[in-house]
């Protein structure tokens, strides 16, 4: 097995295995028996699942494979003396992609202290840099806090129109 699949291996499937999505433990499995993954076809395939995944621990273990997957690449271009800048731009706009995906899962817009939340779990797992969407990121949680408010009890309208059970 590569040192990409061993990585992947530990980082993805061996942090609590039963808490994260069967897909996500299956794409690992598939990235660990390649010797070299083709980049674009694993990116692709990433950032497709992310879309799809309901559970923080699920994307968290993905975007773990993310991060493997492209520093993976980022060394092999770069043994291979070819230019690593555009990987690395591109790798810093889909964390920023994932980060907003996540901080309106499902909704219309982008809750601001939920994207603090994603974009610190980020920061302090070392997937992310500091840049200035991280400053923006918290800046808006405390300008704008919660934006995307869920009533704790359904109003009247919600009560009246709700379905009634036959």
């Amino acid at each position: 097995m590569s040192a990409w699949g061993q990585t992947a291996r530990d980082d993805a499937i061996a942090t609590g295995r039963s808490m994260i999505d069967s897909r996500v433990t299956y794409l690992a499995r598939q990235l660990a028996e390649e010797t070299n993954p083709a980049f674009d076809r694993c990116r692709r395939t990433l950032i497709a699942l992310h879309r799809e995944l309901l559970d923080e621990a699920s994307r968290v273990a993905l975007l773990e494979l993310y991060t493997v997957c492209c520093d993976s690449e980022i060394r092999r271009r770069a043994d291979a003396h070819q230019p690593v800048e555009s990987l690395v731009r591109q790798q810093a706009a889909d964390m920023r992609d994932f980060c907003l995906a996540e901080a309106s899962a499902g909704k219309r817009s982008v809750d601001p202290v939920e994207l603090q939340r994603v974009v610190t779990r980020e920061l302090a797992a070392e997937r992310m840099a500091p840049s200035r969407f991280t400053t923006l990121a918290e800046a808006g949680a405390t300008v704008f806090g919660r934006t995307i408010h869920q009533p704790s009890t359904p109003s009247f309208l919600s009560r009246l129109f709700a379905e009634r059970p036959g």
